[in-house]
Formats: C-alpha cells, structure tokens, sequence
C-alpha cells in the first residue's frame, strides 16, 4: 500500500466516524425533545414485523410516598388511603394520553391492555409497528419496551418432600429461595 491509499483509507474511516457521531447526537436531540424511547431490540422485532407484547414505562410516581399530605397524616390507615388515592389518580392522569390512543384506535380487534396504578406501567399485547409510532408521538418522557417472558426451568413436583429431602435441604422454595439466609439478615 501506498501513503495515497493509507490516507485515503484513515479519511474514510475518520469520515463514517464522524457520520456515526452526528447520527448518534441527532438521535439524542430527537428523544430529548419528545422523550419516549423504544428499546432497541424493539426496535429490531418490529422491523421484522412482528407484534409482541409490550410494556410502556411511565414516569415514576414514588414521590407520592414521600409527599406532606401523607406523611402529615397521624393515622396509619389514613397515610395508606391517601397514598393510593394519590397513586391512583397520578397514573391515571398520566396514562389518559395512551389510553385514549389504544381505545380509540378504530382497528378491529381492538388492542388489548391493561393498566397498573401502583407501578405506572401499561402492558399492551399484540403492538406492532404502526401502534408504537403512534404510542411515540405522545409527549412526556417514557420507555417502550418488550415485555419480558419469564418461563420456569425446573419442573414442579407437587408432592411432600420426604424426610431424607427435607434433612438434605432439597424442599424447592425454602432451598432454591434461599429462605434460610434471609432469615438469617432479619434476626
């Protein structure tokens, strides 16, 4: 190789390094301007047009439980009431936007979701790609992501653990729970 092409070549790379930062911050000033964000491999499932399940991530309303109105109640039951009363319609009031979208969507089945007060989130089933373009033009800063599918290893034996199990620690969830160590941290 000559000094041509190895200039050539360190101008080509320095370029697409460039090219890759710009994107990047572009990429950035468009989420900080509307704030909703789509996981990557979201982003991937759904440009190979599939429809999974998804969870909307809302703003956390953990203040609530540090707010003076509660905590300037004297009765415990009190605290407890006006906390979900705050919760309640704090995520209410911040999932109407979405709501609204996915009842209002004119496509028949009509999409199926639930909401969750206590955490913010929304879960959608069956989001494909048009759904979540329009979930992304909703203002407010959240999180879309897949919903993540747990699905369990071991098998259940649903019988009483015998003497010999119980003596050798194999009784399921007091072992694979690791009960005894936390009982342990809390004496």
């Amino acid at each position: 190789m000559n000094s041509v092409t190895l200039t050539t070549n360190a101008a080509y790379v320095f370029t697409m390094k460039v090219a890759l930062l710009l994107s990047l911050i572009v990429a950035s000033l468009a989420c900080a301007i509307n704030g909703a964000t789509v996981s990557p491999s979201l982003k991937l499932k759904l440009g190979r047009k599939l429809s999974p399940d998804v969870i909307i991530s809302l703003d956390s309303v953990s203040d609530v439980f540090t707010s003076q109105s509660v905590l300037g109640l004297q009765e415990v039951d009190s605290r407890v009431q006006k906390m979900i009363s705050m919760l309640k319609e704090r995520t209410s009031a911040s999932q109407r936007p979405f709501v609204d979208l996915l009842l209002n969507r004119g496509k028949v089945p009509q999409v199926d979701f639930h909401t969750f007060w206590i955490t913010n989130l929304i879960s959608v089933q069956n989001a494909d790609a048009d759904l979540v373009s329009a979930l992304v033009e909703i203002p407010g800063d959240f999180l879309i992501e897949e919903a993540p599918v747990y699905s369990l290893v071991d098998s259940f034996d649903f019988r009483p653990a015998t003497e010999e199990e119980i003596k050798q620690g194999l009784q399921w969830p007091l072992e694979k729970t690791q009960v005894q160590r936390a009982w342990g941290l809390t004496r």
